[in-house]
């Protein structure tokens, strides 16, 4: 594979990532009292996956049953998505066309 194609694949992988660790912070800790530091970490996962507002519309579902684990999962895929496109393009933008030799 290519570094154009690692990077892509990687990142792709890495949204997917950070929407499991979000979901595993909404499934075993949603129990909890909001606190600063809840907050904070709350707003930092929201902003290194924004499709987790689309889970906002089934606040009744929770994380951790199966329809809660399918929502999230179809948010993980358009996290994924979201950073594959933005594997993409950094990876246009930091390595030149490869010429022929």
């Amino acid at each position: 594979m290519d570094k154009r194609r690692q990077l892509v694949v990687g990142l792709a992988c890495l949204g997917f990532v950070v929407a499991g660790i979000f979901w595993a912070y909404s499934a075993f800790g949603y129990s909890e009292q909001m606190n600063l530091k809840k907050a904070t970490l709350t707003i930092a996962l929201v902003i290194l996956c924004p499709p987790s507002l689309l889970s906002v519309p089934f606040w009744e579902t929770e994380p951790d049953t199966v329809p809660g684990i399918v929502i999230w999962s179809v948010i993980g895929l358009i996290n994924s998505a979201l950073y594959a496109y933005i594997g993409t393009y950094l990876s246009k933008r930091i390595w030149k066309p490869d010429k022929p030799e």
